[in-house]
């Protein structure tokens, strides 16, 4: 099943937009997260892997906000699995930091999806990176 499926699932939450389709792309999200000293290295910065972890926990939260959380992947028998990632570090945070991820769904494709994000500190809206993640659509089953 092509992710087309999964618009007719979201349409009834959007149901001001004309499309599924564009309710499923149009919708951005952000996500704050407070730095807890422990994800960081023996630099102080917040570790690489951990900006990784982020991006997914913000692109669950970013479904589930727009009507597709883990219970509608399963009824529809269907998951996102990771097919890769791309991340730009541009400045360090440091434990105690907060910051905002924004992310976006940039296209889909049959079965693929791509997401983006913007991750800046709270304090002064630094751009500390962006990223994009590739996703894949699978049948559970």
């Amino acid at each position: 099943m092509p992710i087309a499926g999964i618009y007719k699932r979201a349409s009834s939450l959007h149901v001001s937009l004309r499309s599924p389709r564009k309710a499923f792309m149009a919708h951005t999200y952000i996500h704050s997260l407070d730095v807890r000293h422990d994800e960081c290295d023996a630099y102080g910065h917040l570790n690489n892997a951990v900006y990784l972890r982020y991006m997914q926990e913000t692109a669950f939260r970013a479904s589930a906000d727009a009507g597709l959380d883990g219970r509608a992947f399963d009824e529809m028998g269907r998951l996102w699995l990771i097919r890769g990632h791309e991340i730009e570090y541009l400045h360090p945070v440091r434990g105690g930091e907060t910051i905002d991820i924004k992310t976006w769904n940039l296209g889909v494709r049959r079965t693929l999806a791509r997401r983006a994000y913007e991750m800046r500190l709270r304090s002064n809206g630094t751009l500390v990176a962006r990223a994009h993640t590739d996703w894949v659509f699978l049948d559970s089953r």
